[in-house]
C-alpha cells in the first residue's frame, strides 16, 4: 500500500520568475516535488540555484508566479511554517568564540527546543562532532564547520531540508558522511533539496535531478542514462596543424558528440562504446604525443544538453 504522506507535494512552483534590478535570475520556473524525496538542483555558478533555494525558504520575493511549500502559500503567514524548514546555506558562518556545543545550544533556544544534553549529543554523534564538541568554531577545519552548520539545521527535525552546496570544500570522509546523512533524512520520510555543482553528488544522493541554466529549468528524467548518452571526454595532445585536421575529420565520426580545439590539442566528447576505437583512430591518422580520458563533468553535461536535438 502507498504511504499517503509520500504522495503529498512538499512544494509546488508555478511560473515563478525572479528579477533583481532588471536582471532576470529565475525565468518561469515550474517545479514540484513529493514528500520523502531528494531533489538535486544542478547548475553552474550564477545559474540561479541559490535564488531558487531562497524562494523555497520564503527568503526571496518572486516577481511572478506562485509558490506553495508544505501546503502553505509563500510568503508564509504562520510562524510555525518556518519551523518546519531547515536551511543549510552556502557559507559556514558560525560564532567563532563559541564551542560546537554552545553553537547548538544557542540555536536550540532560538527554535524553542528543550536544552537537553541527550538531544544535543544525539545530533552531535550523528554528524561525528563528538571529538570537537568542546572546540571553538574558529579552531575547526572547513569540513567540521560544514558539519556544524548541517547539525544546526537539523536540530528541530525539519520536514523540508534545503541544502546549498552540501559538500563545498570538505574532505572525502566528510563528503560521504554528509551524503549518508542526507539519504537517512529521506529514509525517515523527510524531503531534501540540494543545490550542487557536482555530478558525483547528484548521482550518489538524489532521487530526481533538474538543471538550471541562466535561470531556466530543465528536468532530467534519468541522470545515469543522460551521462551514458553524453559519454566521456577524450583529450589528445598534438600540434595545431594536426588539431585542425582531426577536428574536421572526427566531427563526422560515429560516436563523437563534439570535437573542440584546446590550447595543447583537442578534446572530444564520445560515447563510452566508441572510446577505444577512437583512440586507435586518433593514433592511426595523426601523430598524438599523449591522450587521456576522463568522466564528463557538469560543464560538459550542460553543453551536451544545450546541443542535444
Amino acid at each position: 500500500m502507498t504511504d499517503p504522506d509520500r504522495t503529498r507535494l512538499a512544494f509546488q512552483l508555478a511560473g515563478v520568475s525572479v528579477a533583481i534590478a532588471a536582471r532576470t535570475i529565475l525565468s518561469e520556473v515550474t517545479l514540484s516535488l513529493r514528500t520523502g524525496r531528494i531533489l538535486g538542483v544542478l547548475g553552474g555558478n550564477g545559474a540561479g540555484k541559490t535564488t531558487l533555494m531562497q524562494v523555497l525558504s520564503g527568503e526571496r520575493s518572486i516577481s511572478q508566479g506562485t509558490v506553495r511549500v508544505l501546503g502553505e502559500t509563500v510568503p508564509f503567514h504562520e510562524r510555525a511554517t518556518w519551523r518546519r524548514i531547515g536551511i543549510v546555506p552556502q557559507d559556514t558562518a558560525l560564532y567563532d568564540e563559541l564551542t560546537v556545543r554552545e553553537q547548538l545550544l544557542l540555536f536550540a533556544s532560538v527554535y524553542g527546543l528543550a536544552r537537553t544534553d541527550a538531544a544535543l549529543m544525539a545530533i552531535i554523534d550523528l554528524l561525528g562532532l563528538a571529538p570537537v564538541s568542546s572546540t571553538r568554531a574558529d579552531r575547526l577545519s572547513g569540513g567540521m564547520r560544514r558539519r556544524v552548520v548541517i547539525a544546526r539545521a537539523l536540530l528541530h527535525q525539519p520536514e523540508l531540508l534545503l541544502v546549498d552546496e552540501p559538500t563545498l570544500a570538505v574532505d572525502a570522509d566528510t563528503r560521504h558522511l554528509i551524503w549518508r546523512h542526507l539519504r537517512s533524512q529521506r529514509d525517515q520520510g523527510r524531503t531534501v533539496v540540494i543545490a550542487t555543482n557536482y555530478l558525483e553528488e547528484a548521482r550518489a544522493v538524489c532521487d530526481e535531478v533538474v538543471v538550471l541554466r541562466q535561470g531556466r529549468l530543465q528536468r532530467i528524467e534519468n541522470l545515469d542514462q543522460l551521462l551514458e548518452r553524453s559519454g566521456i571526454i577524450l583529450a589528445a595532445r598534438c600540434t595545431m596543424a594536426v588539431r585542425e585536421q582531426l577536428c574536421q575529420q572526427l566531427r563526422s565520426e560515429q560516436g563523437v558528440v563534439r570535437a573542440d580545439p584546446v590550447p595543447d590539442g583537442l578534446e572530444l566528447m564520445v560515447g563510452e562504446s566508441a572510446c577505444a576505437d577512437l583512440g586507435r583512430l586518433l593514433s592511426s591518422i595523426a601523430t598524438i604525443s599523449a591522450w587521456h580520458r576522463r568522466a564528463a563533468d557538469l560543464s560538459d553535461l550542460l553543453r551536451f544538453i544545450e546541443q542535444a536535438p
